[in-house]
């Protein structure tokens, strides 16, 4: 598509960064390795970082003009918890789909974006399409066998979405104007959640089932790494999780009412146990509220988690 001699890109890659020197080469080789018959645009956008993210991002516009388009910030824009950042990059988007990779994943098929539009193309109804995962683990990430094993080809729920790593940031293809329009909130926790319950107000999320890209679990991850640590840090983690589901009920009605309710009962069992053992108000809050959110649900899954606690400690 052009204007007045312009290319139009079909599709904007939103790339993320910060201080992701060490996995950004691999990042910005998957944009540039894409064969489509459209044209495409990577938003490479680097908020501030303090080693040499920015050099690798120059290097790669230079190279490669009419794909990868740089933005540097001169002040950190995620630190303002304001929306600053989404701001930054969305008024960049002029295409027709966005596609999501933060700066330590990567793609390994050069097909994967002209697989991803032709569905989308041949299905209007469809608001998000994603697909399988390789995963790399670093540092002391322990492996978990079935992060994404339960994928296939196919259609999946909004409730399926939210109740299991369903969705990897790294394979999202979803259509701008959805994107354009997630909501922000200071008191999100997970941002993938945002995206993908907005765009199924609109349509049906479908999964390719091959693997296109790596997923890079780092033990520096913040998913990681809010929730280890001492007892206390662990049960801010886990309240802040609960607000998080909250308001994804509140923002998306009907899109993922039973996944977020089962959500928000497996935590309440956590904290029930984490406070178990002083007894104290929290204790019993979270018991009370746990039987609010699931009901005699909360019961068999407060002595689920209890079992997988003892195992672990075993």
């Amino acid at each position: 598509m052009s204007d007045n001699n312009v290319s139009i890109p079909v599709v904007t890659v939103v790339c993320t960064v910060y201080n992701h020197e060490k996995y950004l080469r691999a990042c910005l080789d998957g944009f540039v390795m894409q064969k489509t018959d459209f044209p495409f645009v990577a938003l490479v956008h680097d908020d501030c970082s303090t080693d040499n993210s920015i050099k690798i991002i120059k290097e790669y516009a230079e190279k490669y003009p009419d794909i990868i388009t740089p933005i540097f910030e001169t002040e950190n824009q995620y630190s303002k918890h304001d929306g600053s950042l989404m701001r930054a990059i969305d008024r960049h988007v002029k295409s027709k789909y966005v596609a999501y990779c933060e700066g330590d994943d990567f793609w390994i098929c050069p097909d994967k974006l002209q697989m991803q539009v032709d569905y989308m193309e041949q299905n209007p109804d469809c608001a998000l399409c994603f697909h399988d995962v390789e995963i790399l683990y670093e540092g002391n990430t322990p492996p978990v066998k079935s992060l994404y094993s339960h994928l296939h080809e196919g259609r999946f729920s909004g409730d399926e979405i939210i109740r299991c790593w369903t969705v990897p940031t790294c394979s999202a293809l979803m259509r701008s104007a959805h994107y354009l329009s997630r909501p922000y909130d200071r008191n999100f926790a997970v941002g993938d959640n945002v995206m993908w319950l907005n765009s199924l107000q609109y349509g049906y999320a479908y999964c390719i089932a091959k693997k296109m890209a790596t997923y890079r679990r780092l033990d520096s991850g913040w998913t990681l790494d809010e929730f280890r640590g001492g007892k206390l840090k662990v049960a801010k983690a886990y309240e802040r999780q609960v607000r998080h589901l909250n308001l994804l009920h509140s923002y998306f009605p009907n899109v993922a009412d039973k996944g977020i309710s089962d959500y928000i009962t497996e935590y309440y069992a956590r904290l029930a146990i984490i406070y178990g053992s002083n007894l104290n108000i929290k204790f019993f809050s979270s018991i009370r509220n746990g039987l609010k959110a699931g009901g005699l649900g909360y019961i068999s899954q407060f002595m689920k988690t209890a079992l997988f606690y003892i195992k672990v400690r075993i």
